[in-house]
């Protein structure tokens, strides 16, 4: 058979040449197909043997029905039953002759769901292709293949089909041309794109030479006593541009190549003919064999020039043509012509306007483009306008940052990638070029790919090159065969000079606006990292700041013996960030990833948890030192084409200045550490618990820096009714203070404990300071001692240079005691001492110079203190509590140290006892039986137990574990009282740094002791 291959070899290469060669037979075969027949088997052998099939089929279209042509490898019946079906039925092959689109089903699960009817327990085949066979925008037929196993068509597979259907359909046309007309249709002319081209422009005036040309066909038609007068242009196909009589309704469309029109126009010359039957040129003709031309006389139409159609008067019956009638019919085509032309030339003109204006707009929309994007939007929906676009894309690449911007006007997913390879592929002149491309060349860039803009009806392109001194960009167009590839080409010259100057300065402008705001970003994230000395505040502050300006996630990592942990994470999505610790924080492969990427390997969304929703890591280390203290790891989701604040400067800038800051803050946590143990070794880290006295304690260091406080109290038990306190501020901070402070302390408890009066301590302090060499620094004292019960004591205290105490008695508060000098300033200082009675529930304060003195500006809290400490509640604890707020809400900074230490004698204790939990049931038995064994009288004991029963219900509502209960004999009165240690003060989260500070029992910035009083009881003894 002389159109067939000699050899069939499956399509499985994805080299451009032998695709080339592979194509190349393909045209050869079948252009050399003398007939139908001929040609049906070459489509359906080249089908099945470029794809392995089971079977191959050809369809051809008739009327409104598809019809078996040929079928190899199904079984007989199967065709009988498919030899005839209509385009409206639910087949692939009807699909592909409606949507004129390839249909491609590779599963038999799909195949079940779109194509019911073919199910695989029917026909057996499981996947199968159905490919439209069409001529311009003429459907012919459609080619079918089938699988009897699921098939996935490979990109170079669906090339080559589409290209085989094509040329089946060019080679179809001609085949059938050629038994139509014999050669009376000129091939050349009708589908020379320049007449095809003012036939569409023709067809936009039409209808304003409406009038005209109604008018003509009317006087045609009366003149010729014609049945039937028609104009026709003739395009792709031919359309009825107007008619009389029995002529097809304007707008009617048929094909060309089956109209006698076409074959006045192909003569150039006018057509006379009185009877077709007996010509044998014309026989063949659809109209005529239908009986409804048998006389026909027609004159061709030109528009400037160019011929686009005829002018025609035809009947159903034979029958002769004067020459008066075809002289007027071609004086009437030419004015007709002339009409069309003059219509013609003013829309023209009107194009050219609105052309211009649009230009204009374009230009004008491309300089006030202020960022790249916005330039390829504007290019993009420049040409994806334009007649006969199938896709347009523009890829623009800043070499310098390695940011690249794509964007792509297509509607199929496949098609817009292969679009956006076909802009980025191809050479990179240093010029501004505009390239036609034909179907070869973008076969030569995209194989197989290739095939999703077959798809779209695209058979070329035309690709414009803009290089910049700072962007480079690339513009391509894929067009359909009805479009002009040649004004495309024409107007993207004009276009890519301009845009490409366009990029440039947007990509300038993006450039300095990616400057500033890297700048602005780098400043405030410094800022923010400075801001604290905290570790752990200043690992999530960088985990913050990187989060959503860097990236979609970020994690701080701290080296550590032995490895890295998981210090700080942030995500832009909170569920996501719930995640990361529980699950990445002890995550061995993780951390292996995450070290990877610090060594320089690349990491995929593979290796990724996919609930992360990252499609890399990017890791930067933290060197401080000459030390690796850590690492920054970037969660980046994938590129969006914009460009990213994170560049390699910006990060290296970055890890750097947060190192420093990262090791600053360590630093501090560790001298942190150090001072607050030496800050706890210099205070009590307890007080005695004395059953007959209330005693509550409260420290503050004023100055948050890193160097130790100078004031301090103490508590001194001597003997069973003998009690000292002692309270101090040396001069000073750091550690010559904190030595002085041990000094004191020390100095004060030794002496104190071998029996000194208050005076004599102070004296005996004043010697040490003064014989502890060059330190130079000065110290305040008092020491109080109570010597006494707790319902009837005495007070005997001295001062050096120290604030004298308060004390409160009956809702009323004064100042005690007489000022001495300061200790280490006098060789042989006098200190006098003064004597105080104490009564149960007097409340005695000593304190520092940094209550009185807290500041609100230029005011001083000063006297403010004797109004607190008379407002306060009864209990010692409620006194330092009180006036610590009072102090707190008065002033607006913490310059000093605040340092107090209050006493309350309560009373003679009887008994107490501890109850392990409050809460248990066993507890009101417990309290109970503590009151029958301490009171005297049952009438008592059940008064005071109704009460301490009443008393215990609300504290159990209140508190939990460990209560200790006291019974106490004050004057004319029994009292109960519940109490527990209070609760001490959470370390101030200001200035952190308790990392590694709370683990020493009171913070280093603050301490409180004291029993909080639950409730408390009293019955009058005349109850006894």
């Amino acid at each position: 058979m002389s159109g067939n291959l000699s050899s069939v070899v499956p399509v499985a290469t994805d080299d451009a040449e032998s695709l080339h060669q592979r194509l190349d037979m393909l045209r050869a075969a079948c252009s050399a197909a003398l007939s139908v027949d001929e040609l049906i088997v070459i489509a359906v052998s080249q089908a099945k043997a470029a794809t392995q099939s089971a079977g191959g089929v050809l369809f051809l279209l008739d009327g409104d029905e598809l019809t078996v042509a040929a079928g190899a490898g199904y079984p007989p019946e199967l065709l009988a039953e498919w030899s005839r079906f209509p385009v409206s039925a639910n087949t692939p092959a009807s699909d592909a002759a409606r949507k004129r689109r390839a249909q491609w089903v590779s599963q038999p699960t799909e195949k079940a769901r779109r194509y019911p009817e073919l199910a695989a327990e029917r026909t057996e085949y499981l996947a199968l292709a159905a490919l439209p066979i069409m001529s311009g925008q003429s459907m012919l037929g459609v080619l079918g293949i089938s699988f009897r196993e699921s098939r996935e068509f490979s990109p170079i597979e669906r090339l080559f089909l589409l290209l085989l259907a094509e040329q089946v359909g060019i080679t179809l046309d001609r085949i059938r041309a050629a038994d139509r007309n014999d050669g009376v249709i000129d091939a050349a002319l009708v589908a020379d794109p320049v007449r095809r081209r003012t036939v569409s422009e023709v067809l936009t005036v039409i209808d304003a030479a409406r009038d005209a040309i109604d008018r003509s066909i009317a006087l045609a038609q009366t003149f010729c006593g014609a049945g039937s007068a028609q104009l026709s242009l003739i395009g792709d196909d031919q359309m009825v541009a107007g008619g009389s009589g029995a002529a097809p309704s304007v707008g009617s469309v048929s094909p060309a190549d089956e109209s006698l029109c076409t074959v006045t126009m192909s003569l150039r010359a006018p057509l006379v003919v009185v009877d077709a039957l007996s010509d044998d040129r014309l026989t063949s003709f659809p109209p005529v064999r239908a009986g409804d031309v048998r006389a026909y006389l027609g004159v061709p139409v030109t528009v400037g020039g160019v011929l686009v159609g005829t002018f025609c008067v035809y009947d159903r019956i034979p029958r002769p043509w004067s020459e008066r009638q075809q002289q007027l019919l071609t004086d009437l085509a030419s004015a007709i012509g002339t009409e069309l032309t003059l219509r013609s030339i003013i829309a023209r003109d009107a194009g050219l306007l609105d052309a211009a204006e649009a230009h204009v707009h374009l230009l004008e929309s491309l300089t006030a483009a202020e960022g790249v994007r916005q330039a390829a939007s504007v290019l993009l929906a420049a040409v994806s306008d334009m007649d006969g676009v199938a896709g347009a894309a523009v890829v623009v690449k800043d070499e310098q940052t390695n940011v690249r911007y794509e964007q792509v006007h297509c509607s199929e997913p496949n098609a817009a990638a292969a679009l956006a390879m076909l802009a980025e592929r191809g050479p990179a002149p240093d010029s501004v070029t505009v390239r036609s491309l034909a179907l070869s060349d973008v076969i030569d860039l995209l194989l197989g790919d290739a095939a999703s803009l077959l798809e779209l009806n695209a058979s070329q392109a035309v690709k414009a090159v803009m290089p910049g001194r700072v962007m480079s960009g690339s513009l391509v167009v894929a067009l359909t065969g009805q479009a002009d590839a040649e004004q495309m080409r024409r107007d993207l010259v004009d276009l890519a000079h301009f845009g490409g100057a366009v990029l440039d300065r947007a990509a300038t402008y993006e450039r300095h606006q990616l400057a500033t705001s890297r700048a602005a970003f780098l400043t405030a994230a410094l800022a923010q990292m400075e801001a604290s000395l905290d570790v752990d505040e200043t690992l999530q502050r960088m985990a913050r700041i990187a989060v959503p300006a860097l990236a979609e996630g970020c994690l701080v990592y701290l080296a550590e013996s032995g490895g890295f942990r998981l210090a700080a994470a942030s995500h832009l999505d909170a569920r996501v960030e719930k995640r990361i610790r529980p699950e990445l924080g002890n995550d061995p492969v993780f951390v292996r990833l995450m070290e990877s990427a610090l060594a320089g390997s690349a990491t995929t969304r593979d290796q990724l948890p996919a609930w992360l929703g990252a499609e890399r890591l990017r890791s930067t280390p933290l060197w401080a030192r000459g030390k690796l203290i850590g690492a920054i790891i970037l969660l980046e989701a994938a590129p969006d084409g914009l460009p990213r604040l994170a560049d390699e400067t910006l990060l290296a800038d970055l890890s750097a200045h947060a190192a420093i800051t990262i090791d600053n803050a360590l630093l501090y946590t560790k001298r942190t550490a150090e001072v607050a143990a030496l800050q706890h070794r210099l205070l009590p880290p307890r007080l005695p618990f004395l059953p007959e006295f209330d005693l509550a304690a409260f420290y503050e260091a004023g100055d948050r820096s890193l160097d130790v406080g100078g004031d301090f109290y103490d508590v001194i038990a001597v003997g069973e009714d003998r009690l000292v306190l002692v309270i101090g501020d040396v001069c000073g901070r750091g550690a010559d203070a904190a030595a002085i402070t041990g000094l004191a302390r020390a100095v004060l408890r030794t002496v104190v404990q071998d029996g000194a009066s208050p005076a004599r301590a102070l004296e005996r302090l004043n010697d040490a300071m003064r014989s502890a060499g060059d330190l130079g620094e000065l110290c305040t004292a008092l020491v109080a001692q109570i010597d006494g019960r707790g319902d009837a004591s005495s007070l005997r205290m001295a001062a050096g240079g120290h604030p004298l105490p308060l004390l409160r008695r009956a809702g009323v508060t004064r100042e005690i005691g007489r000022y001495g000098p300061m200790l280490g300033m006098l060789e042989a200082p006098v200190f006098r001492e003064v004597e105080v009675q104490l009564s149960c529930d007097d409340v005695v304060l000593l304190y520092t110079d940094g209550v009185t003195e807290a500041r609100r500006g230029s005011e001083f809290f000063g006297s403010r203190l004797v109004t607190a400490v008379t407002e306060a509640g009864r209990w010692a604890e409620q006194t330092i509590a009180h006036t610590v707020q009072a102090v707190e809400e008065f002033r607006n900074e913490a310059s000093d140290d605040v340092a107090m230490l209050a006493l309350r004698p309560k009373g003679r204790s009887v008994a107490r006892i501890e109850v392990p939990d409050v809460r248990d049931p066993s507890s009101r038995t417990t309290v109970s039986s503590l009151l029958r064994q301490s009171l005297p009288g049952s009438a008592l004991t059940r008064r005071l137990t109704r009460s301490v029963s009443a008393a215990l219900a609300r504290v159990q509502l209140s508190v939990t574990g460990p209560v200790h209960v006291e019974v106490l004999r004050v004057p004319g009165a029994w009292r109960v009282k519940f109490s527990r240690p209070a609760p001490r003060d959470r370390p101030d989260r200001r200035r952190s740094a308790m990392t590694a500070a709370a683990a020493v029992p009171g913070s280093v910035y603050r301490v409180r002791h004291g029993l909080q009083i639950l409730e408390s009881v009293e019955v009058a003894a005349h109850d006894e």
